[in-house]
Parts: structure tokens; sequence; C-alpha cells
């Protein structure tokens, strides 16, 4: 499948010591984490500032923004984070000027942060509909079912949902991003575009990514929060300066070309060339048993 090209663009920013955008409008709490974003870098329709919220552990919160109504004039979308007891995102409710719009379930079939089903409700966790995640070995989600009816994902070679099917050779929608995950064709109204195999969700407000441990802003290239492992990214909030060969999927390190080597017995392994970090869709982080795990096997 072959994909548009986009006309070229230049934005600048400047930031401070610790890797942080410091262009007007930008916010930090004392924990270095994004606490507020301006309109010129959230997604499309905003109207207003985004705010985030955090808990003690660093996940997200709450997200609020003020956005261009259909009917003209703005509304306020927020969108509240409930966790389960391991810390993953459980329950997600929006609401629209104080109004509850919809109430997402997540449910989990192993230790991952994919869920492998999502509740919906829009009347206030009155009635639910259920959509069912199918994964393909090797080459992560690949189907969706709702009510009986499976919606086949279509990915390019980086992982990107760019097309559904519903069968018979017809495709449903097209969207397609760029390296970062900013939409180059109109989306349709899908959770999983970009890095969509990888089940990281775009359905957020502000055009945030949930990814694993963190939020990403396509816009910047930049997560909101720092880093949780020392030296996993370039810097504590970027995203992978290469995305085509390197991704961090988790929001902890970066997964790409590294393999690890031991300098002498009792040493701590390090990098060079191969894969290493988490497995995809795990927030757990490497500890040092993990990394010698990587390198010495089972």
């Amino acid at each position: 499948m072959c994909q548009s090209t986009a006309g070229a663009s230049t934005t600048s920013n400047a930031y401070d010591a610790a890797g942080r955008i410091t262009n007007a409008g930008y916010g930090y709490d004392p924990l270095g984490r994004t606490s507020t974003v301006p309109t010129v870098d959230t997604g499309p329709g905003g109207a207003g500032p985004l705010t985030a919220e955090y808990r003690a552990n660093d996940m997200v919160n709450s997200l609020s923004q003020d956005v261009a109504a259909s009917g003209g004039g703005t509304e306020t979308r927020t969108a509240s984070y409930t966790l389960d007891p391991v810390g993953r995102i459980s329950v997600i409710t929006f609401k629209t000027n104080g109004t509850e719009k919809k109430r997402l379930r997540y449910r989990y079939g192993d230790l991952g942060d994919s869920p492998s089903s999502i509740e919906t409700s829009a009347d206030a966790g009155a009635n639910w509909s259920t959509t069912k995640y199918a994964v393909a070995p090797g080459a992560g989600f690949a189907a969706e079912v709702t009510s009986g009816v499976a919606t086949f994902q279509i990915a390019n070679l980086q992982g990107d949902i760019v097309a559904t099917s519903g069968g018979a050779g017809l495709v449903d929608s097209y969207s397609e991003t760029d390296e970062y995950g900013n939409a180059l064709v109109a989306p349709a109204a899908q959770r999983y575009g970009w890095l969509g195999t990888h089940q990281r969700s775009s359905d957020s407000v502000g055009g945030l990514t949930l990814m694993g441990v963190r939020l990403y802003n396509p816009t910047t290239g930049q997560f909101l929060s720092p880093d949780p492992i020392d030296g996993g990214n370039v810097t504590s909030y970027t995203y992978p300066q290469d995305p085509i060969n390197v991704m961090d999927t988790t929001g902890a390190t970066s997964l790409g070309s590294c393999t690890y080597s031991r300098r002498g017995v009792g040493s701590e392994p390090t990098r060079r060339g191969g894969m290493c970090g988490p497995r995809y869709g795990s927030t757990r982080t490497l500890s040092k048993d993990s990394r010698r795990r990587l390198l010495d096997g089972p």
C-alpha cells in the first residue's frame, strides 16, 4: 500500500536543560510533568490550552480542554482515568461541559497493558457494549469484533493501522499519519491508528496518545512527563529521534537496534546493536535482572 506525502514545514521550540519545551503557554508541576499545553500544540479542534493532572505513580489522572463545538462556540471536554490494582488503565470517563458522554472499561487477558476487550457505555454505566480485540502472533492487533461482526485492521510496516475492512475485499476506512503520529489524512473515528498494532490509543483529549506509562504528544514529538528510565531516550521527554527504526511503545525505553553484551564477570550488560527494552505492549521496565535475562537467556 502506497502512502502519500505532505509538504515540509518547520517548527521552532525552546528547551530548558531538562529537555522540556519552554515556549509560551507551557506549564509544569514540581515533578516536571506537563500541566499545561498551549492550544497550538494540541490536536485539531482545540480552542484553548490542554490541562493535565497526574497520579502519584505519574500515570494520567485527568485531561481537559476547550474545543470547537459542532454547533458553533466552544465546549469543555474532559477525560478522567482510574487504574486497576497493577496500575493499568481501568476506566476512562469522557464528559462534555460536565455531562458524561461515554465511559470505557478496559479488560485484560495478561499482564501487559494492551486490552483484550473494551466495554463502552453511553448512559453512565447502565448498559454496555463490548469490543473484543484479536491479536495475531508476531503481528499484534489484527481485528476487532463488536456484536459478532469482525472488522479487520490493515497495517503498514511500522505497525500503524492505515485501513479497516469488513471483508469482501472492500476498504471501509483509511487514515494516514507521519512517523511521529500526526494525521496526514483526515483520521477516521478509530481508537487505534498510529502504532495501532501495538494498541496505543489515540482517542484521548487534545490529540494525545496513551503510550504505556506516559502521555505522548505527536504534535511536538514529546512525552508529557519525564522518562522513568534514565537514558531510555535521548532526553527525558523526547520520543526516539529515528521513529522509523526505533519506537517507544511503553513510554519507558526505546525499542530498536540494540543487543546486550557483558564487559566482564559481574559487570552490568551494555547495549550495542539489536533489540532492547521491554516486550512490546508491557509497561514493565527493565530491572537489572531483566537486562541479564535478555543477555543470558531464560
